[in-house]
């Protein structure tokens, strides 16, 4: 199971395996790093080679509800699969 954690605004942290396929033909496990990917490329693009960002930067803010938002949206459709925590 895919465990994540997430405040939608500064704290996003993900662990596990789905487990719904084969490694390599999981939709769900890809969609997860899929939106997890995404974050991070833009953030790369955004502000290269900066290892930490400032999470009060509402640019970084929207990126990481958006992509949270996504994988809480997978959770819902794949309960047994992945495991979506807001605090």
């Amino acid at each position: 199971m895919i465990r994540i954690e997430s405040d939608k605004r500064s704290y996003l942290r993900i662990t596990g395996h789905a487990g719904y396929a084969d490694v390599g033909t999981d939709i769900v496990c890809a969609g997860i790093s899929a939106l997890y990917e995404t974050l991070c490329l833009k953030i790369e693009e955004t502000a290269p080679g900066l290892i930490q960002i400032n999470p009060l930067d509402m640019d970084y803010r929207l990126m990481l509800e958006t992509i949270a938002s996504g994988m809480e949206q997978i959770a819902r459709q794949y309960p047994e699969y992945v495991e979506f925590e807001l605090f």
